[in-house]
């Protein structure tokens, strides 16, 4: 993946993530385990 790809997808999920956890749909909990997996996935390619 490309970092300009990767920089908007990281950002995306970031908004959409708060947006969640603004309107109590995820804990913040979840949402923080859900970005580390995320980002491991990303990493492997």
């Amino acid at each position: 993946m490309s970092k300009e790809h990767r920089s908007l997808m990281m950002r995306a999920n970031r908004l959409m993530g708060a947006a969640l956890v603004e309107h109590n749909l995820v804990k913040i909990e979840d949402l923080d385990g859900a970005n580390e997996r995320l980002l491991k996935i990303v990493a492997q390619g």
